[in-house]
């Protein structure tokens, strides 16, 4: 179900259909790092991005893992993202 909504959000985002997609995803391919929305994506964010989509389930982050590396970005850049 995950899945499957996973990659209908990235066929409508990179303007492949469903069996591109799929074919894209399973020969490695993944979403480039995010730009300019509003600002740079940090290369530590993607890569913990990419750690999250790799193929095989036991490699991924835990979500307490996930928990507490998002905490800890959230207040180690919270200066970075007040509107001035």
């Amino acid at each position: 179900m995950l899945e499957s909504s996973i990659l209908s959000l990235l066929f409508a985002i990179s303007g492949k259909d469903n069996a591109e997609t799929l074919i894209f995803i399973r020969d490695g391919g993944r979403m480039p790092k995010p730009t300019g929305c509003p600002m740079e994506c940090p290369q530590k964010l993607y890569d913990v991005m990419l750690q999250c989509w790799k193929a095989v389930p036991e490699e991924r982050p835990t979500f307490e893992y996930l928990y507490g590396m998002f905490d800890n970005f959230a207040t180690s850049t919270e200066g970075q993202y007040q509107q001035t």
